[in-house]
């Protein structure tokens, strides 16, 4: 399963509780709130508007669109792999805003091409180009990244980890990047941060790549396939 975020849309199955609650506010609301019958198991896409923790198994908080006036905000929800009553589920096909030169347009990428939900840095690799935000969500899964606009041949980005003698056993972060983003290094290392280097076109590092303005505001990231030889620069 995918890790949950913020703004991800997944399908909640209703349970009674949820179809009571429905109910309920429909009831006392004196007709402001209607929309057809609800029932245990019909299903509705959920807004993700808070994730607690960053990891697959992690619980949400949504909003789930109803089909009708009203919405319904749900608490501390899970994932499964299999639609349940109570839960929610990763769609089997994601919608992609995909920008053309006759402006942005909306893609269904089907999730088993990627062996699940395609994670944000994913979906410009399987539609289009992309944002600085997708490059960046690529670049935190071990992804290379680089820009349709960059004149020098072969030039790409790419993460590399930071690294510390100890993991916080309480935090999940560390000077406020997750530790997913560190390797565990010998006792009594500096704390190195995660840093952003690039492969420049005479095929030398630049270590610690910094955007400019134009790369921030860019629409034509890319994410490159995964080549075992460009683990040498890496």
């Amino acid at each position: 399963m995918k890790t949950p975020s913020i703004g991800r849309i997944v399908l909640f199955v209703l349970a009674a509780a949820q179809v009571s609650a429905i109910n309920h506010e429909r009831e006392q609301s004196g007709g402001v709130l209607s929309g057809n019958t609800v029932k245990e198991g019909d299903v509705f896409p959920m807004i993700v508007v808070r994730a607690w923790g960053d990891s697959p198994e992690s619980a949400v908080n949504g909003k789930l669109l109803l089909d009708g006036t009203d919405t319904l905000w749900l608490t501390s929800v899970t994932a499964t792999k299999e639609p349940t009553p109570g839960s929610f589920y990763w769609p089997d096909v994601a919608p992609v805003l995909v920008h053309t030169d006759s402006g942005p347009r909306t893609d269904a990428v089907s999730a088993s091409a990627s062996g699940g939900d395609p994670e944000p840095g994913e979906l410009s690799a399987t539609a289009s180009r992309g944002t600085f935000g997708d490059a960046v969500e690529a670049l935190k899964q071990g992804k290379r990244v680089a820009r349709m606009g960059w004149n020098g041949k072969g030039m790409f980005l790419w993460l590399n980890k930071g690294i510390t003698d100890s993991l916080p056993s309480r935090e999940t972060h560390i000077d406020g990047v997750s530790d997913h983003l560190f390797d565990l290094g010998d006792d009594g290392v500096v704390t190195r941060l995660p840093n952003v280097n690039m492969r420049a076109a005479t095929g030398s590092t630049v270590t610690g790549w910094l955007a400019s303005q134009t790369d921030i505001l860019a629409e034509d990231w890319e994410i490159l396939p995964d080549d075992p030889a460009a683990d040498d620069v890496a």
